[in-house]
This record gives structure tokens, C-alpha cells and sequence, in this order.
């Protein structure tokens, strides 16, 4: 499992090395249209920085430490009520019965 997780972090590591010089040309493109043209792009530039930050190096996007907290409690509560709504469901359970026997 753990040669698994290092080839997989390495293989990820090689395709985002393909990736970021094409994010960061396109967001120096987004400035250099933006001062041409005179246009605002701050917040597709934004979006793409934290596009980069949550989806492809998994950080939060929360800057402080309250709301770390509270996405973290939240996140928990959320896990233990899907669990608990899977686990006692009729439905599931005669499914499960049913799709055992066959």
C-alpha cells in the first residue's frame, strides 16, 4: 500500500509539473489582456489560485483559523450523519438482504 501511495504521488507530481506553467501562463495572460484592454481579471485570477490550491495540492481555502475549525466540525458532523443515514435505512437494509441472497 505504501509503494502504491509514493507511485501515485509521483505519478501526479509529473502530470502537475505538465500543468502549472500552463496555469501561470494563463493567468500572466489575464493580467497582460487586463492592463491592455483595461479591464479587472483579479477574480478569475483568484479563482484559478484557489482552484490550484483546493482541487490539485488539497489545501484549504479558508485564510483563518476559526473557519479551519469549523469546516473541520462541520466535515465530521456531515461524515457521522451519512454514515448513520447508510447504515440505518430500511431500504438499504432490505436491498442489501435481498442483493446477499442472490
Amino acid at each position: 500500500m505504501l509503494c502504491f501511495k509514493h507511485t501515485y504521488a509521483y505519478e501526479s507530481a509529473k502530470q502537475f509539473n505538465k500543468v502549472f506553467p500552463m496555469m501561470k501562463a494563463a493567468m500572466a495572460f489575464l493580467t497582460a489582456a487586463g492592463t491592455t484592454t483595461n479591464k479587472n481579471f483579479e477574480n478569475d485570477i483568484e479563482y484559478l489560485t484557489g482552484y490550484i490550491r483546493s482541487s490539485i495540492k488539497n489545501q484549504p481555502l479558508e485564510k483563518n483559523d476559526e473557519m479551519k475549525e469549523a469546516t473541520l466540525v462541520s466535515g465530521k458532523v456531515k461524515q457521522v450523519a451519512s454514515f448513520l443515514a447508510l447504515a440505518f435505512s430500511p431500504v438499504q437494509a432490505m436491498y442489501q438482504t435481498i442483493q446477499g441472497l442472490w
